[in-house]
Formats: C-alpha cells, sequence, structure tokens
C-alpha cells in the first residue's frame, strides 16, 4: 500500500474510533434566559459563519483554480485534517469535512483508472487514455495509469508520449517505488533508442 493512503486511513479509523475529545459540548452557563434565535437572525447567523463543509469546499475550489493536481490537494487535505486531530479542542465537524473531501478526491482517482480498465476491456482504447491521463495530470501515486499508457502508446508507436509519461512517473514524488522506477527509467531508454530509430 503506498504510504500516503495508510496514513489516511489510519486518520480515517483513529477519527471514527479513537480520541473524541473534540466532541465535547460546552457546559451550561446557567443562564436560562436567553431566547432562541428566530428563523431571521438564525438566517442571519448562518450567513455570517460559514459551515465547515463550505470552509472546506472553498479551499479546494481555490486550489483546483489554481490548477493544482488533485493528488496534491488530497494530500493538503490529509495534512490539514492530522493537524487538528493533533489539536486539544478540534472541531469534529471541520476534520469530518476535510475528510469526507479527501475520500472524494481519492475517490475519483481510484474510479478514472477502474473506468479505463473497463474502457481497454470494451475496445474503447481512446476513452482510456482519456482517464489515465488525467490521472497523470493529477499526479497519481501508483503505477497504474503510467504503465498502461506507456504499454498503450508504445504499440502505437507513440514513442514521445510513451517517454513523456514515463518521465512524469519518475518525476513524481509521491510515488516511492524504486523498483517501478528503475523499471519506468529503463523503458525511458529503450524510447528514446526507438525515436531515434
Amino acid at each position: 500500500m503506498e504510504p500516503l493512503l495508510v496514513l489516511f486511513l489510519v486518520v480515517a479509523i483513529w477519527f471514527l474510533f479513537g480520541n473524541k475529545k473534540g466532541n465535547k459540548k460546552p457546559r451550561s452557563t446557567g443562564n436560562n434566559h436567553k431566547t432562541t434565535p428566530n428563523a431571521a437572525e438564525q438566517a442571519s447567523i448562518a450567513q455570517k459563519k460559514p459551515t465547515p463543509k463550505q470552509i472546506v469546499a472553498s479551499e479546494v475550489r481555490s486550489m483546483k483554480d489554481g490548477n493544482i493536481p488533485l493528488l496534491t490537494i488530497w494530500r493538503s487535505l490529509n495534512d490539514k485534517m492530522a493537524a487538528l486531530l493533533d489539536t486539544a479542542d478540534y472541531d469534529v465537524d471541520l476534520v469530518s469535512a476535510y475528510g469526507i473531501a479527501a475520500e472524494s478526491i481519492m475517490d475519483k482517482v481510484v474510479d478514472r483508472n477502474l473506468k479505463g480498465i473497463e474502457y481497454e476491456k470494451a475496445g474503447k482504447e481512446a476513452a482510456a487514455i482519456k482517464l489515465y491521463e488525467a490521472n497523470v495530470a493529477d499526479e497519481f501515486d501508483g503505477s497504474h495509469p503510467y504503465e498502461r499508457l506507456r504499454i498503450i502508446y508504445t504499440g502505437k508507436k507513440k514513442y514521445k508520449d510513451a517517454m513523456r509519461v514515463c518521465g512524469a512517473f519518475i518525476d513524481n514524488k509521491s510515488i516511492n517505488n524504486p523498483e517501478m522506477k528503475q523499471k519506468m527509467a529503463k523503458a525511458l531508454n529503450r524510447l528514446s533508442e526507438l525515436d531515434s530509430e
């Protein structure tokens, strides 16, 4: 398993079953004379303070607008969630919002690979390529989309595309798979030879 995925799973399990100190409710101050805000006041209060889900959605939108790869966003969300969990009185709803947003991103990139496999089996290679290329652009930290694109492009004699994908895999600092990086480096050398023939 990839180290970041393991970290995410550990944090998620800890969040669900571990320390719940952030879930404490404040004690009553003894002032029972407060009136409940009416609907208009509640709406006004809600407009002034964004919900944790809105806060995280805004952060994700901002990162996407900045063309930050999805896996970089995923790591950022997990880092923020972990930092919150390290505080004494964390906001459970905010931690949950970060976790849900991170999970949604991971689901999206994994789903691309699974659909790519289905498309390849159905003979829809162009559709598979589009999904795999999206994962390469989003700096996916597993070998599948890179390896499949390398094989597909080499079979089509699109050596420059195959070399680009091998280079992207080798340059992806989130991938900690020395054997696969060595394999891609060898493939890159062979593709360079084929391209110059």
